[in-house]
This record gives C-alpha cells, sequence and structure tokens, in this order.
C-alpha cells in the first residue's frame, strides 16, 4: 500500500470487425503470462525506467542511512523551505524515504504498476506521469499539511489513476481483464485513502495531489486506439460521461483548458500558501 510519510506490456492484439450496423465488434484476444492482473514482469528493454526509479529510491535511502538523515533534512517537503524559495523540495521527496519499510511498500508500487504504465504508454509518457504526479502530490501537501513530508507515493497513485484512465478508456477492447484492473485499482485507492485518513503519519494530501494530476495528465497523453472509437464501442450508444471524455481527450481546445486548469491550480496554491506565511 503505498504511502507518503510525514514527521511530527504491450496492448493486447485486437482487430475492428464491422457489423451490419456499422459499429466496431469487440474482438481480441488478451494474453496474459503468470498469474493474477498485477504480474511483475521487469527487463531493461520494455521497463528501463521502472527499473531505473526503483534502483535510485534503493540508492537515496541507503545514502541518507549512511549520512544519518542529511538527504531527508535537505530535500524534504518543508513548507518553510518551499515558503522561502526552496522549490526544489517539491521534486525531491519523491526520492526519499523514512525507513525500509516505507521504502518496500513504495517499491512494490513503482516495480508492479509502473512497469504496467510504461510498458502501455512508453517510457517518456510514464515519466510525465510520475513525476508530475509528485511534483503535483507535494503541492498538495505543501498547502494542505505543515509537516515535513517524504516519499514517492504522490507519484504512484498518480500512477495508479493513469492505469485507471487507460483501462476505463480501453475498456472494450480489453473486455473482462480491463474490468477485473478496474475494480482491483480503485479498491487499492480506497483502502490507501482510508487507511491515511483514520493513521497518523500518512499524508493523504500528497496522494490525493497525485491522483488528481494523473487522471488530468492521462487524458491529455493517453493514446487512442486508431480513431478513437475501439474507447466506447459505438459512438452513438455511448453514456454521456463517455461522451465528455470523448471530447476532452480529442479536442485540442478542452485539452489546452485541462493543462491550463492543471498550471493555474499549482500556481494559485503555491502563491497562496506562500503569502500565508508558515
Amino acid at each position: 500500500m503505498p504511502s507518503n510519510r510525514q514527521y511530527s506490456d504491450e496492448c493486447p492484439p485486437y482487430c475492428t470487425c464491422v457489423d451490419c450496423k456499422g459499429n466496431y465488434v469487440r474482438n481480441y484476444n488478451y494474453q496474459s503470462s503468470g498469474s493474477g492482473i498485477f504480474n511483475i514482469s521487469l527487463s531493461r528493454k520494455e521497463c528501463p525506467i521502472t527499473i531505473l526509479l526503483a534502483s535510485v529510491n534503493i540508492l537515496v535511502l541507503l545514502l541518507d542511512l549512511l549520512l544519518d538523515g542529511k538527504i531527508i533534512e535537505i530535500g524534504a517537503k518543508s513548507s518553510y523551505g518551499i515558503i522561502n524559495g526552496e522549490f526544489w523540495r517539491l521534486l525531491t521527496p519523491i526520492f526519499l524515504h523514512a525507513d525500509i519499510f516505507h521504502l518496500v511498500t513504495n517499491l512494490f508500487g513503482i516495480l508492479v504498476f509502473g512497469s504496467i504504465i510504461e510498458k502501455k504508454l512508453g517510457s517518456m509518457k510514464f515519466v510525465a506521469i510520475y513525476v508530475l504526479s509528485g511534483i503535483y502530490g507535494n503541492t498538495f501537501s505543501f498547502y494542505f499539511s505543515p509537516y515535513l513530508g517524504v516519499g514517492s507515493s504522490g507519484s504512484v497513485f498518480g500512477v495508479l489513476a493513469s492505469l485507471l484512465t487507460y483501462f476505463y478508456l480501453n475498456k472494450n477492447m480489453f473486455g473482462y481483464i480491463a474490468k477485473e484492473y478496474l475494480i482491483s485499482i480503485i479498491t487499492i485507492i480506497s483502502i490507501s485513502l482510508i487507511f491515511g485518513f483514520i493513521s497518523s503519519g500518512i499524508d493523504n494530501a500528497a496522494h490525493l495531489g497525485g491522483i488528481l494530476s494523473g487522471l488530468i495528465i492521462s487524458l491529455l497523453i493517453m493514446p487512442k486506439h486508431n480513431n478513437g472509437i475501439h474507447i466506447y464501442g459505438s459512438f452513438e450508444r455511448s453514456s454521456v460521461v463517455n461522451r465528455i471524455i470523448y471530447k476532452l481527450i480529442t479536442n485540442i481546445y478542452l485539452k489546452a483548458f485541462l493543462a491550463l486548469f492543471l498550471v493555474l491550480i499549482f500556481i494559485m496554491m503555491i502563491t497562496y500558501r506562500s503569502n500565508s506565511g508558515y
């Protein structure tokens, strides 16, 4: 279960057969290796960034232990530090962890969910989702929480939100597999948030910020198979929600509005919190 601490495969083969009414018929052959839907299948060719991120997080924790916490001291999310211009503290916490257990829980999220989204979207888009979700999560934490914070779970929750978006948009193509993913991801997010609200020392603000940014960024960069009809099957029979999402991911002006919204929220949070003092 990914958490931020605070101190007080390629797409499956498919075809686009068309029935007599001109609607796309779902016809796919999804092959999954291993058991379960969340399988760790790592290779330097398919998941170079996932492996790199996991390695960096491990090395940073080991180095921090050797230096007796000096790295956390200069890199943790600190509201006082950010207000005084130390803006790197919005980024560096995603590579820092409080202890080995904290690291292991987030490594699970990086290796399992990160490897899936890197295979689906590619390394560059995965980096964008991971880093921007982490920054946005720390921005939420900066705005709502006065405590020091470390952890990559804002990034992990952004990746989870991206997976949620991907399988929802392509649920017609993946069929029951998409349903299994959606249920599992929603369950993981829900349990993690509930656990965060009832427990002390967990930065749910960072988690929520990661989820929000992960969803929006995914809508901006998510690939649409062919002309997008695969996402919903028959567009005429799509629900209102599907039609709205379809417009969001295909209309350049709406996508620009989403991007502007994300940037404005970021600026407003930083500016207001900085002006209000520590």
